[in-house]
C-alpha cells in the first residue's frame, strides 16, 4: 500500500473528565505537558509522523482549541483541522471525518488515534499498526488494535479474540468475537486470566469504502443524517446546517454505535468473517494517560508504595498517589490505597480502586454548575 493511500486521523476533542482535576475544559488533557516538554497531542502527532505525510494528517478538536491546534502543527493544513459543531462521542466524530477524508481522496485507508497515549517502542508500534493498514485495505475490514492486559483495568473496554487469521507482514491476527464494556474486578480478573481477552486501545484502521458500507447497513438512521452532514460539509454550509445535522448523530462511541454490531454479526459462528473484523495483538508497552492509575503505575514508588508529586508531605501512608503541583501543600496522614490530586482550586480524594468514579464527579460538579471548577 503506498503512502498516499493511507490518513492520520487524531480525535483531540475529548475534555479528560477520568483525568480531572488536572485536565479541565479550558485545558484538556490533550494539551498538557504532563511528564516532559511535549503536550500530549504533540507526542500522539511526532509517534506517527514517519508513516503519515504532513497533508494526510488530520485533527478532530473543539472550536475553542482550534487555534491552539493550528499554533502546534503550522505543517498541517487549516483544512485539516476539523472541529467538531457540538460535543459528540468518538462514533459521531470518526463517521463525520472519515467520510471528510473519503470526499476529498477517494479510497482512502484512515487510522484513528486517540490524542492521551504513551506508547515506549514506537518502532515497534509503527510496524503492527503497518501491518493493520494493509489488512483492513486488502480484506476490507476495520482492524483493531489489543493491548494484552498486565492487571485487572476497570476503565478500559475490552476485545475478545476469537480464531487466528492468516499472518500479515509477520504479524498475526484475530478474529474479534466481541467488543465488552468496563467491567467491574472480579470480571476483569477472570478476562486477565482467560488470556484472551485485550485491552481496547481505541486504535483503529479501516477503508472508508468499508465504513461506509457497515454504517449504512447497521445503523442506516445514522447514515441518512452523515449524508446531509457531508453534503452541507462539501457545499462549505458549515455555519448554517452542519451544525444542526451534527447535532442529530448519536452521542456514543464507535465501539457502541458499530463495532460491537459488527461483532455481533458472527455470533454463534466462530468460524464466519462475515462480521468484518479482525484484531492485531500488541506486545509494545501502551499507556493511557487519561487516567490517574496509570499515572501511579508509571510514577517511581517511595519504600511504602506511595507515588508522591510535587509539594506533598505524607506520614504513614501506603500504596497511594498524592499529588499537587500548583502551590497547595496536601499533607496527608495514615492513608492506604487512596488517590489524592490538588490542582488550582479543586482537590480529587478519592479510594484507588474507584477511579472510575472521577467521571461521574465531574457530572454532579456540572450538575450543581459549578462550572469554574470545570
Amino acid at each position: 500500500m503506498t503512502s498516499g493511500n493511507r490518513h492520520a486521523l487524531i480525535l483531540a476533542g475529548g475534555l479528560g473528565t477520568r483525568l480531572w482535576p488536572r485536565s479541565r475544559y479550558g485545558r484538556p488533557k490533550q494539551f498538557l505537558r504532563l511528564d516532559c516538554e511535549d503536550s500530549l497531542l504533540e507526542l500522539t502527532v511526532n509517534r506517527i509522523r514517519p508513516l503519515f505525510k504532513a497533508e494526510r494528517t488530520w485533527i478532530v478538536t473543539r472550536p475553542s482549541q482550534k487555534q491552539d491546534v493550528l499554533e502546534m502543527f503550522p505543517e498541517i493544513r487549516p483544512g485539516n483541522v476539523l472541529v467538531e459543531p457540538c460535543a459528540k462521542g468518538t462514533g459521531a466524530a470518526i463517521a463525520w471525518a472519515g467520510l471528510a477524508i473519503e470526499a476529498r481522496e477517494p479510497g482512502a485507508v484512515v487510522s484513528v488515534f486517540p490524542s492521551d497515549h504513551l506508547i515506549k517502542d514506537e518502532e515497534r508500534f509503527r510496524q503492527i499498526l503497518r501491518a493493520g493498514m494493509v489488512r483492513a485495505k486488502t480484506h476490507k475490514e476495520i482492524v483493531v488494535f489489543g493491548i494484552r492486559p498486565s492487571r485487572p483495568e476497570t476503565e478500559f473496554g475490552y476485545i475478545e479474540a476469537g480464531e487466528d487469521c492468516e499472518l500479515v507482514m509477520k504479524e498475526p491476527c484475530h478474529r474479534v468475537l466481541a467488543f465488552h464494556e468496563k467491567p467491574d474486578r472480579e470480571r476483569a480478573q477472570d478476562y486477565v486470566s482467560s488470556g484472551r481477552f485485550f485491552w481496547n486501545s481505541g486504535i483503529f484502521t479501516f477503508h472508508v469504502q468499508s465504513l461506509a458500507r457497515y454504517l449504512r447497513q447497521l445503523v442506516p438512521s445514522m447514515w441518512l443524517q452523515l449524508q446531509r452532514l457531508i453534503k452541507a460539509f462539501c457545499a462549505d454550509k458549515r455555519h448554517e446546517s452542519l451544525p444542526r445535522i451534527y447535532s442529530l448523530l448519536p452521542s456514543e462511541s464507535i465501539d457502541k454505535i458499530l463495532l460491537e454490531k459488527m461483532a455481533g454479526m458472527a455470533t454463534g459462528d466462530h468460524h464466519s468473517n462475515a462480521c468484518g473484523l479482525a484484531m492485531f495483538p500488541c506486545d509494545f508497552e501502551w499507556y493511557d494517560l487519561g487516567i490517574w492509575e496509570t499515572h501511579y503505575s508509571l510514577m517511581e514508588k517511595d519504600m511504602h508504595g506511595n507515588a508522591l508529586d510535587g509539594l506533598v508531605v505524607a506520614i504513614g501512608c501506603e500504596n497511594s498517589l498524592l499529588s499537587s503541583r500548583e502551590g497547595t501543600l496536601v499533607a496527608a496522614v495514615g492513608l492506604n490505597g487512596m488517590t489524592v490530586v490538588a490542582e488550582g482550586d479543586a482537590v480529587l480524594v478519592c479510594p484507588r480502586d474507584r477511579l472510575e468514579e472521577v467521571r461521574e464527579i465531574v457530572n454532579r460538579i456540572r450538575q450543581k454548575r459549578l462550572k469554574k471548577y470545570l
